[in-house]
């Protein structure tokens, strides 16, 4: 269902006060950083359920602080986007005027438009510089990889359900999906809750160990070997099996499992996926859970970087173009990442932590979903393998589209 958006125009002081001061939803952050240059202000575009989260999060951080730049902050943010209107100063075009973010060459344009046009008043120097950022945002950039700015703003902003610039959809048919190991272990999964409801749940709500081992027995999941494991663990729990963990978490947030007293059972809405064989709609439904509701952070041990998450449309957009045919490993490591993903890591001096979160946060996750076929190569040490190729698989072009 498509939302009503709301724009907001804030200076590039403002952003910087609020991502200091405020704490927000890495999305909201994300959009707060890649903010549209329009004239002297930066352009913002929410959902209503964004706009509401921001405003939520803006108030709960003036209650917890007396800091006179929040509140001045807040006061002329509210004050403008009431009833805002460029002055006459506009013209004057002084560096102070525009975000400290803005390129320097992109402001000597602007200087240069408004010192050398005919303007009869400050709208039609407002206009011009506007015709000119718009331009300037349809322009592919290096820190974008190739993208626009309009292209990243799109994606970054998207609604992944609505008419954005990537939407996931969810007229997907079991056979379509027969190769997702995620969908089809999601239905043996729900399937083996209500063979055994109800199920007893450990006092830290996990799956028993009766059930796990059941499940690991029929397992056939990417990077899992049952042999493998009991080789030196003797009794797994539900953390040891981190595809069932995976499994259990996101339908659990999907609202597909109820539980009571200790207990596990399927929702209605789980036993509807079930009785119905829905794995199409469960395979999208899955994959969006996972994504914006999942901190990925959790499938490896590396620090959060909260940009990974932020611009996952922008990862899976890049893969569209990138993986059409086989792409090598290395060659995605060096332009899967647009450029504030890379500064991430660099600010925790983990420069080589790019290639391993790409693997772990974006090309196993997309591979368990069917979305991806990746090849290996004999390892240099002999004992494992490696990635090699990495290249899109039919479902993906059903599950993504793009209007960007």
């Amino acid at each position: 269902m498509n939302q009503e958006s709301h724009t907001l125009l804030i200076t590039g002081e403002e952003r910087e006060c609020i991502l200091k001061l405020v704490t927000l939803p890495t999305g909201l952050a994300a959009r707060f950083r890649f903010a549209l240059h329009q004239g002297d202000m930066l352009e913002i575009t929410f959902t209503t359920a964004d706009l509401e989260s921001f405003l939520r999060a803006l108030s709960e951080a003036m209650e917890a602080t007396e800091d006179p730049a929040l509140i001045a902050a807040a006061s002329a943010i509210t004050k403008r986007n009431t009833d805002w209107d460029p002055s006459e100063d506009f013209i004057a075009a002084t560096r102070e005027m525009f975000p400290e973010d803005m390129p320097e060459e992109v402001f000597q344009q602007i200087r240069t438009i408004l010192e050398q046009g005919d303007f009869a008043s400050s709208d039609e120097a407002f206009e011009a510089v506007q015709a000119f950022l718009a331009q300037h945002n349809s322009q592919p950039l290096d820190e974008f990889q190739g993208l626009s700015p309009e292209q990243v703003y799109g994606l970054l902003y998207t609604n992944w359900e609505g008419e954005g610039a990537i939407r996931v959809s969810k007229d997907l048919s079991p056979s379509d999906v027969v190769d997702s190991p995620m969908a089809q272990h999601a239905l043996k999964f729900l399937q083996q809750v209500a063979d055994a409801e109800p199920v007893r749940l450990t006092s830290a709500g996990n799956l028993n160990r009766a059930f796990v081992l059941k499940f690991a027995e029929t397992m056939q999941f990417p990077r899992w070997d049952l042999e493998e494991k009991q080789r030196y663990m003797r009794k797994m729990d539900e953390a040891d099996v981190m595809p069932l963990h995976l499994l259990h978490i996101l339908t659990d947030t999907m609202g597909l499992l109820k539980k009571l007293k200790g207990k596990l059972t399927l929702s209605k809405a789980g036993r509807h996926v079930l009785d119905n064989n829905a794995t199409g709609t469960m395979q999208a439904d899955l994959f969006l859970v996972m994504c914006l509701e999942l901190n990925l952070a959790y499938l490896d041990r590396m620090p959060d970087y909260p940009e990974i998450q932020a611009t996952y449309a922008i990862s899976i957009y890049r893969l569209s173009e990138l993986a059409a045919t086989p792409v090598s490993i290395e060659t995605l490591s060096e332009e899967l990442f647009i450029d504030s993903v890379l500064e991430e890591m660099a600010v925790h001096h983990r420069e080589r932590h790019r290639r391993h979160a790409m693997i772990t946060r974006i090309l196993y996750p997309l591979r368990d979903f069917g979305l991806l076929t990746l090849t290996t190569r004999p390892s240099e040490c002999g004992r494992f393998e490696d990635l090699d190729t990495v290249q899109i698989t039919p479902l993906f072009h059903k599950m993504f589209n793009f209007s960007c």
